[in-house]
């Protein structure tokens, strides 16, 4: 009778520990990936601050960590490297990577670019160009996104001169349009026609241009608000990205007047003081667990980002 009692404590005590180290293990792990995130986004912050001798520190600290981290990040880190005119460096992680990640890098402009310095790209076989159903629709659909993103200020030369698109023909009659109610009236006639567009009808460019043609379109919010499950479908098949469905859907949130989830959307940017104010979001407790799974920047960083952009 004794012993039996002690083999139940002992189990018991087992168990316990067994549960307590599975569940220490789980939250290292949750602190090890908060860390890598944050790290990679830092790193990229630096890039775009022209700080490359920090972002560089921040790189090596990534490498140190993990092996694990996002291929867009490395892409990043590589082009710190090369800013600093660290080319053996590049190669030497390089030779270190997945083959999926070296296929993806020899694609970017960077390697394509500079083959002499990288000749290990020559043999890679890089990732099947595009080859796309409906050329002519992909046409429509960047050429209105171009008129959606000249109209706001937007970065549109890369487009241009990658489609051999002329901004003077695009743009002749704009002043005689409302530009964002004429491409509802075409995306609402197209979508019709064709279903909700995928990358492999129109590419990945015009699948990007789609997004924000439909993040435009909140003058008919209960179309807009129809298409939120589209975008969802769309990111599981890897044709937009999750922060595309973030933001669509935080702002129908807000133009429904209920709270935001992942705080894409802002209320007041006040540059004197240096201080964002967004809408009211969800559970703010979590909102960085949130947009850590969607891929995006910590918020603080957001904020940091947008003052800098409206000053």
């Amino acid at each position: 009778m004794y012993w039996g009692k002690m083999k139940k404590l002992v189990l018991f005590i087992v168990l316990g520990n067994l549960f307590n180290y599975c569940y220490s293990q789980n939250e290292s792990n949750e602190f090890n990936q908060e860390k890598i995130w944050k790290l990679s986004w830092e790193m990229t912050f630096s890039f775009f601050d022209n700080n490359y001798e920090r972002g560089e520190l921040q790189l090596d600290t990534l490498l140190n960590i993990s092996n694990e981290i996002d291929k867009e990040f490395i892409q990043t880190g590589m082009e710190i490297l090369f800013k600093r005119n660290k080319f053996s460096r590049i190669n030497e992680i390089f030779n270190n990577l997945a083959i999926e990640n070296k296929r993806y890098l020899c694609s970017t402009d960077l390697f394509q670019n500079n083959l002499c310095l990288f000749p290990q790209c020559i043999s890679i076989e890089l990732p099947d160009k595009e080859n796309i159903l409906y050329p002519e629709l992909q046409r429509e659909i960047l050429i209105m996104s171009i008129l959606d993103q000249y109209i706001r200020g937007g970065e549109i030369d890369a487009l241009l001169k990658k489609y051999s698109l002329d901004i003077n023909q695009i743009t002749k009659d704009l002043y005689s349009k409302d530009i964002d109610e004429e491409n509802l009236i075409k995306l609402k006639s197209i979508i019709e026609k064709y279903g909700f567009l995928t990358k492999e009808m129109i590419g990945q460019d015009a699948m990007s241009g789609l997004f924000l043609l439909i993040q435009h379109s909140n003058m008919d919010l209960e179309w807009q608000a129809s298409q939120l499950d589209n975008v969802k479908n769309a990111v599981i098949k890897e044709d937009l990205k999750a922060e595309d469905y973030a933001l669509l859907y935080d702002r129908i949130q807000i133009m429904k007047g209920r709270k935001q989830l992942f705080g894409t959307q802002c209320e007041k940017i006040d540059l004197q003081n240096k201080i964002v104010s967004l809408y009211p979001v969800e559970d703010v407790e979590n909102l960085n667990k949130r947009r850590m799974e969607m891929k995006m920047m910590p918020i603080e960083m957001y904020m940091k980002i947008l003052l800098q952009v409206y000053n």
